[in-house]
């Protein structure tokens, strides 16, 4: 038994699902599968849900004895780990480093997030092709009016600012080692893409409007999306995200794979991208080297 459990927000579960992509190409897990239950069912804190709607096919896990199995041997791995050494089971996260080539075990669940732009970088032809019906439906008259005039400007600009409002501590999303990025430091980006960009027009993707965005300065045109006026739903603010050419975001894994896609609906050769992202994310391998940092 080899599978991959997916949790976490649509984000992490890109991650994860390139993961499994870069795995079966291994032909030591030809026969690796997707548990799409158990990690939502653990997940008491945020209650997540699957948003990879295409897996819903044969590559999923649907027996609940899968995730029942599962449950069990995550919390042996957590309370009684010599146990899972003699029932032959490897529960592989982010803080393993092993060599996938060489270990011989019987069982493996890969449990982590695996925030890794190489893994992302090699396999991401696959994974657009995979995900591409959800940039293709046509979605609320809001979005589809969003969409258009994201499209009428040349020089787009997305600025993902996360807050983990639903976290008591949202310092425990960021690097222990670098400060949580000011309204000052995003001013600063901003002013140089106006210095920059011929006639920019930003769009700040941020849950609500608060004294943070309130404080952000422009000399061009800017349009708020937030939930508060009808844009909701992820992969309808994802594909707003993909549209823009430019990007400047924080430590968001969904922020991040709007400038991935991005690469794939503008194909425009005349424009070359500029993406900003704060230096703050937990996982250094998480980076596109091409990026700058802020």
């Amino acid at each position: 038994m080899k599978n991959i459990i997916l949790k976490g927000g649509l984000g992490n579960q890109l991650f994860q699902f390139s993961k499994f992509l870069d795995l079966k190409k291994n032909k030591n897990f030809k026969n690796l599968g997707i548990d799409s239950k158990t990690g939502f069912l653990l997940d008491f804190k945020y209650n997540r849900k699957l948003e990879i709607y295409s897996l819903k096919n044969k590559e999923v896990f649907k027996e609940h004895i899968i995730s029942l199995i599962n449950i069990f041997l995550i919390a042996v791995e957590e309370y009684l780990p010599y146990l899972n050494k003699l029932l032959d089971v490897c529960i592989i996260d982010d803080t393993k480093d092993i060599n996938l080539y060489r270990i011989k075990k019987k069982h493996m669940i890969f449990n982590g997030y695996f925030q890794d732009y190489k893994i992302v970088k090699t396999n991401i032809n696959e994974l657009f092709k995979f995900i591409k019906p959800n940039f293709e439906m046509i979605y609320s008259d809001k979005f589809e009016d969003l969409y258009k005039n994201i499209s009428f400007h040349k020089n787009s600009v997305a600025i993902g600012i996360r807050f983990y409002e639903e976290s008591k501590n949202p310092l425990i999303h960021s690097s222990p080692s670098k400060r949580i990025k000011n309204v000052d430091n995003f001013n600063k980006v901003i002013a140089y893409y106006e210095s920059l960009l011929i006639d920019p027009c930003f769009y700040i993707f941020v849950q609500e409007e608060n004294l943070f965005t309130r404080n952000l300065i422009f000399n061009s045109p800017y349009h708020l999306v937030t939930h508060s006026k009808g844009y909701l739903g992820s992969w309808q603010r994802i594909k707003a995200q993909a549209l823009c050419k430019h990007h400047i975001f924080n430590n968001s894994t969904f922020y991040f794979w709007g400038a991935i896609f991005s690469k794939f609906i503008n194909q425009n050769k005349n424009i070359s991208p500029k993406i900003f992202v704060s230096d703050n994310f937990i996982y250094d391998k998480i980076y596109d080297p091409s990026w700058e940092k802020f």
